[in-house]
């Protein structure tokens, strides 16, 4: 029996903030779990972009934690069609206070995955 191997590469353009490699995986069923992306602006002082994808209608959480894991904010905790999708953060925590400059962690948990990702806040 002869073995067939083949090899599936795909670049992304640098810069546009979307991961079109990411999406056509997602789309020919190569890739089934979430995938996060690194937000955008890293290093940001008043808000920064989160995309994220979903292979599946799921239910999601994405939330923003400290580097002692303690929960800074929970930015959603929903159910999200299968897709691409964008959520922002404004720096602030749970009762609306703006947190101190540093490295933060935020975590996307979907579909018995999870995947996190860290950030940089300066004031």
């Amino acid at each position: 029996m002869e073995m067939v191997s083949s090899t599936f590469v795909m670049f992304d353009e640098i810069g546009t903030g979307r991961s079109k490699a990411v999406a056509a995986a997602t789309q020919l069923g190569l890739i089934d779990h979430p995938t996060l992306a690194q937000n955008t602006p890293n290093r940001f002082n008043s808000s920064t972009e989160m995309r994220f994808r979903t292979a599946v209608d799921a239910a999601l959480t994405l939330s923003v934690y400290d580097l002692l894991g303690q929960k800074i904010r929970e930015l959603a905790n929903r159910t999200q069609p299968a897709g691409e999708h964008v959520l922002f953060w404004d720096g602030r925590d749970a009762a609306g206070r703006d947190v101190a400059s540093g490295t933060y962690i935020y975590r996307l948990r979907s579909a018995g995955a999870q995947v996190q990702r860290k950030l940089l806040l300066l004031r």
